[in-house]
């Protein structure tokens, strides 16, 4: 049995609730905000890069000495303004199989960074929200309620008050 809002949060009984209701609130959040359709046009203009970036006639070469593959997805490094590091990965779909060297299906994106695998200013601001959406998410994900000097663990409407896309999630699960 599910608590009810009023109720406090216990720690063994109710973990995998919060858990749960932490992925199901960034798959509902990453679903709106990232829609397939934008998803399938950014896959298409990845795959559109390798393809100018690695001939494919000389990819088939390299194929032959498994020196080439096809991958499914594309990697794109994103930079992060906090570290100054490209330290965020993406991984898109591509929409369709180009073959690369192995291990070169990859982009950067933001910074100051030149070269082929430099994507352009206007592919920023769509992976600047995936970052600052993966960003908030492990915060949601290492939070962890926390006793009050009395001892006591806070109520789930305190938690849904503190988490702000799971807040919502939690609220409609224990109404």
């Amino acid at each position: 049995m599910n608590p009810k809002l009023h109720h406090r949060f216990r720690p063994k009984a109710d973990w995998q609730l919060l858990q749960d209701s932490i992925q199901e609130a960034w798959g509902q959040w990453h679903k709106k905000n990232f829609p397939e359709s934008e998803q399938r046009v950014i896959g298409m203009l990845l795959a559109d890069r390798l393809e100018l970036r690695y001939p494919q006639a000389d990819m088939e070469v390299l194929h032959k000495y498994g020196l080439a593959n096809s991958p499914e997805a594309a990697i794109i490094n994103v930079f992060s303004p906090d570290s100054q590091r490209w330290d965020v990965y993406i991984s898109i779909t591509l929409s369709r199989r180009v073959l690369c060297p192995s291990g070169r299906a990859q982009f950067f994106v933001g910074g100051d960074r030149s070269g082929s695998d430099q994507l352009p200013k206007e592919f920023e601001p769509f992976f600047n929200k995936v970052r600052e959406g993966r960003e908030q998410y492990n915060a949601e994900m290492r939070y962890r309620p926390q006793q009050s000097e009395q001892e006591q663990y806070p109520t789930w409407n305190k938690i849904a008050d503190e988490l702000k896309v799971t807040g919502p999630c939690i609220r409609e699960k224990l109404k």
